[in-house]
């Protein structure tokens, strides 16, 4: 997967970001790819991206947003685990 985020264009990458607001708002399982892409752009394009300062909200929203849908992630298996454990 970093392959082809490595060969889209800054501006698609910006557009991108900017559509995975929506997308984790409404994203209930299936969250890793999309957080791990996310990391994986913001670590490898740190300097370009925080050059744009339009990008710092969406930023901003990104990492609360993956943080949130990502602790709701590791309480689900957890209680998914512990159901599992009772049985």
């Amino acid at each position: 997967m970093e392959e082809v985020l490595l060969l889209m264009p800054f501006s698609s990458v910006c557009y991108f970001m900017e559509a995975l607001i929506p997308l984790l708002n409404n994203m209930h399982h299936g969250i890793e790819p999309v957080v791990r892409s996310l990391i994986f752009l913001v670590q490898t394009l740190q300097k370009p991206i925080s050059s744009v300062n339009d990008m710092m909200p969406i930023l901003r929203q990104l990492n609360i947003l993956a943080t949130k849908k990502t602790n709701e992630f590791r309480v689900c298996n957890n209680l998914l685990y512990l159901i599992e454990f009772e049985q």
